[in-house]
């Protein structure tokens, strides 16, 4: 499991949202909308990392965090920023 390649109960029926989400991500990069430097299931799964990994992983988030405002309001900024900033059309991939 540690490679992300073992089974997941259910996994077709599960990741059907998920495939619904990059899906309407493409049509956004066909829109020009968002970037389209990135497959849109790379781009979703790093928005989704972004904005579960405070929820899921909170004591770490914390230590992450070196001092910053760690409150709820300052995390959902951060999260809207990055998130905006690495969906923004016209960015490049480095």
């Amino acid at each position: 499991m540690r490679d992300g390649r073992a089974p997941v109960v259910a996994e077709t029926e599960r990741a059907a949202p998920y495939a619904d989400k990059a899906a309407r991500i493409a049509a956004l990069q066909l829109d020009g909308a968002v970037t389209a430097d990135f497959e849109p299931g790379r781009l979703f799964g790093a928005a989704f990392v972004l904005a579960t990994w405070w929820l899921t992983m909170p004591q770490l988030a914390r230590m992450a965090l070196s001092g910053a405002d760690g409150s709820p309001e300052a995390t959902r900024d951060g999260l809207v920023r990055m998130v905006r900033a690495l969906t923004a059309p016209g960015t490049r991939a480095r």
